[in-house]
């Protein structure tokens, strides 16, 4: 889940905004601040966060996930989604920690909730 304008509260969604670059930018921008504010650091990538992406479409044929979730005693919808492969084709050694990082904390604005978790499968070849 990535916020579009967070002074507007403006969740972004594929399916309505259709800018693929400006998914993978906000979720490189969010981990890279969560990497920099955990370790003090200034760390930045000098290339996209995935190389390979496959996203894992609904039975709609929409990639968004609407999960209504209460915070506060008030429901409100938390736009997600599911994405069948995000791959990293070569990790730099400089890069592993990072890359351990975002395995550990998640990509997206509300990890605490339950979202922007990875699975990593290493050592597969397609």
């Amino acid at each position: 889940m990535l916020y579009l304008n967070a002074e507007k509260n403006e969740y972004f969604k594929l399916h309505q905004h259709r800018d693929l670059r400006f998914f993978l930018q906000r979720l490189r921008e969010n981990a890279e601040k969560k990497y920099n504010a955990f370790y003090g650091e200034d760390f930045a990538l000098d290339e996209p966060i995935f190389d390979r992406i496959i996203p894992k479409l609904r039975s709609n044929g929409k990639l968004d996930v609407y999960v209504k979730v209460v915070k506060n005693g008030v429901p409100f919808p938390v736009i997600g989604s599911n994405w069948e492969l995000l791959e990293k084709e070569r990790i730099k050694p400089e890069e592993r920690r990072f890359y351990r990082f975002i395995m550990d904390a998640g990509l997206g604005e509300k990890n605490s909730l339950g979202f922007g978790f990875l699975n990593p499968i290493r050592g597969v070849k397609g």
